[in-house]
């Protein structure tokens, strides 16, 4: 059974979500961000994205590196955010490579099936799916600092129970999501 450490990320370029553990561990959860505002803003994001994932990787000796693929969610973006994500996956993939450490990347799809009980959830986008996977978090007595790191932390979830079914946190039952959703106010007839 594979017991090492493992990189989880959910790449942005504004904030990059980052989960650390082993599985069966509470993962180390927070954010890194890799924009600047500065000069050539997509050459400094990269960069600074290198230099970060060099030093983790020195630091935490990851023996996987787990990646939330983006390539469904990336043609709804404009060609400047496509650039700087899929700079981004390349910095870390090179990073991976150059080390000889395991890269593995998830479908958002794969890891929300997994960590929300559905990869769709009719009627929720956005911030509001964030939201929920912030509470699934909080159910597993994680705490993400924000909605970017409880993304690293489904990616994690997904990759401990892939790599360590044993120890890792199983996938949840499809109904869980419908409790975490604010209700409706049903009026009948008249009643408003």
């Amino acid at each position: 059974m594979f017991s090492g450490t493992i990189l989880a990320l959910d790449l942005s370029a504004k904030n990059t979500g980052v989960a650390e553990g082993r599985p069966g561990s509470i993962p180390r959860l927070y954010s890194e961000p890799f924009k600047t505002r500065d000069g050539d803003e997509e050459r400094r994001t990269h960069g600074h994205c290198l230099k970060w994932i060099a030093e983790r990787i020195a630091v935490s000796r990851p023996d996987v590196i787990v990646v939330e693929a983006q390539l469904d969610t990336l043609l709804q973006n404009s060609i400047k955010s496509v650039r700087l994500i899929a700079g981004l996956h390349g910095v870390i993939n090179a990073a991976s490579w150059n080390k000889g450490i395991r890269q593995v990347d998830l479908k958002v799809y794969d890891i929300r099936k997994h960590f929300l009980g559905s990869g769709r959830i009719p009627g929720v986008k956005g911030e509001a799916v964030k939201r929920l996977v912030r509470a699934r978090c909080y159910d597993l007595g994680w705490e993400p600092p924000n909605l970017d790191a409880a993304d690293a932390a489904a990616v994690f979830a997904l990759a401990s129970w892939q790599l360590a079914p044993d120890a890792g946190v199983p996938p949840i039952h499809a109904s869980w999501w419908r409790d975490k959703l604010p209700q409706k106010k049903m009026t009948w007839g008249g009643d408003a």
